[in-house]
């Protein structure tokens, strides 16, 4: 029995329409697989440059505190302070470095620190000599600027302390030190404090890299010297190619 032509087309057209309707979802499948696939790749590169961010900061914390001879807890805790009022990590981090070494001196009768507070501040000179961490002994700079009796008094003790890098520090004690370790403590609060062992494997992870960098691009610079003397032996030709 002969099939009916109009059955047959009208199956035809059908199929094709079936087709097409798969062919256009799997054209939107493949773009929006294309679409995630380059989502997912600049989110993993966002997550790389946060991650290389985050390495790069608490390495430099780790270093800082060390430098300053404080802990890392601290360093963070005080630049939370100071931010507060006005004043960047660079110029704590500046001026802790550099009373660390005023306290050194102050040890030997010497330098700044002591000559600064020998007259008008002498017990606070020997309270900070008799501590034992550069740590302890900020605390009692802190909590002498903040007891003192007007803005030239505080000028003076951050002068002697921790010099002209220190002088913009006399902000944060305008309202007596309490409010200022309140401040340092609120970072803590926050979650704003960088977990000490974080700090140290970053510091240890990107040592490690520096490490990996210079081993291969030393490797690389002295497989390149050795082929030095054979491309001095075809100078000529190597003037040649390049003219």
């Amino acid at each position: 029995m002969a099939k009916d032509p109009k059955i047959k087309i009208s199956a035809e057209d059908k199929t094709k329409a079936a087709f097409g309707t798969v062919g256009k979802g799997l054209s939107k499948l493949g773009s929006a697989a294309k679409g995630l696939s380059i989502g997912v790749a600049a989110g993993g590169a966002a997550f790389a440059a946060f991650g290389k961010q985050a390495l790069d900061t608490a390495d430099a914390i780790g270093k800082t505190a060390d430098r300053a001879g404080i802990s890392t807890k601290a360093l963070q805790e005080m630049r939370h302070g100071f931010d507060l009022a006005g004043v960047s990590a660079e110029a704590v981090d500046k001026s802790f470095v550099s009373f660390g070494k005023r306290l050194g001196k102050a040890r030997d009768g010497i330098g700044a620190l002591a000559g600064g507070l020998k007259k008008g501040q002498a017990a606070l000179l020997d309270n900070l000599l008799a501590t034992k961490s550069n740590e302890e002994a900020l605390k009692l700079v802190f909590k002498a600027m903040g007891n003192a009796k007007d803005q030239a008094e505080k000028l003076a003790i951050a002068d002697a302390a921790f010099g002209g890098a220190g002088l913009k520090m006399t902000a944060a004690f305008n309202q007596g030190s309490e409010a200022f370790f309140a401040a340092n403590k609120e970072a803590s609060d926050l979650g704003i404090v960088l977990d000490e062992k974080g700090v140290r494997s970053a510091e240890q992870f990107n040592d490690a890299m520096t490490r990996v960098s210079g081993s291969l691009t030393g490797g690389l610079q002295n497989a390149f010297l050795t082929i030095v003397p054979t491309l001095l032996e075809h100078e000529g030709q190597i003037k040649g190619i390049a003219q």
